[in-house]
């Protein structure tokens, strides 16, 4: 029998694995996940999850210009959001701000709306509260 999880549930149960808990910000989150963030130059992407072969962890490429740190948390929430949600990030994928911005999922991608709710629920108030 399968289990179908929501993006919000596997949020949550990230924060409470003794590995993750008291994690400060979603840099540490990712380092601790074997992820390097990266702030790139670019004009195509706003975030962006490169896999390593042969690697358990990655690379999140970050668009420099993002300014607002708010902007960027949620960015580096969202590419996590590929790296653990189940058949996401298999291959390079570059997220676009429009599909980082848009809540509408019949005008995206179902995994972009899914990382999007996944970011959402690791940002929230109550769920970093739970992490702190």
């Amino acid at each position: 029998m399968t289990v179908n999880h929501d993006p919000e549930d596997y949020a949550r149960a990230l924060l409470s694995f003794p590995r993750f808990e008291r994690v400060a910000n979603v840099d540490e989150l990712a380092e601790r996940m074997d992820l390097s963030i990266r702030d790139v130059e670019s004009t195509n992407f706003e975030g962006a999850l490169v896999r390593i072969p042969e690697r358990s962890g990655g690379i999140i490429a970050v668009n420099r210009a993002i300014r607002e740190l708010g902007r960027r948390n949620f960015t580096i929430a969202h590419e996590i959001g590929h790296f653990i949600l189940p058949g996401h990030g298999i291959e390079e994928c570059h997220c676009k701000s429009a599909e980082i911005e848009s809540w509408r999922k019949n005008v995206i991608r179902a995994q972009e709306f899914e990382a999007n709710r996944f970011a959402s629920e690791y940002c929230s108030p109550l769920a970093r509260s739970m992490a702190l």
